[in-house]
């Protein structure tokens, strides 16, 4: 997956760096969620309005193309471990008995 980092500024968005690295689809996921909890402007019946919405919209644009599978093996690369916890959370907000996130020595592509 490729990750832009975005920027709202006064003129708009930018865009500051690509990554394909998984790090940061999940942090920017909580941090929608948990803002978007938030009461907006001391009104604790209205939620606070972020970008993408509090189930952050990227997620579900990036697994519409994957169409309905009966499972998704996630694997995270040993340079990359650090995420591995970050892609866990990511497949248990989607849906944990269809997501699975494993290591590089993973080699379990039945399809099943």
């Amino acid at each position: 997956m490729i990750r832009p980092d975005l920027l709202l500024a006064d003129h708009g968005l930018s865009v500051t760096e690509l990554e394909s690295v998984p790090g940061g689809i999940g942090l920017t996921a909580w941090l929608n969620q948990t803002y978007s909890k938030i009461p907006s402007n001391g009104n604790s019946e209205q939620a606070s309005k972020v970008l993408g919405g509090g189930e952050w919209q990227c997620l579900k644009v990036s697994l519409a193309s994957l169409g309905t599978p009966p499972k998704v093996h996630i694997v995270v690369s040993d340079e990359a471990a650090t995420y591995r916890p970050e892609m866990t959370w990511v497949a248990g907000q989607i849906d944990a008995s269809k997501f699975q996130v494993h290591d590089a020595s993973f080699s379990g592509f039945s399809g099943r």
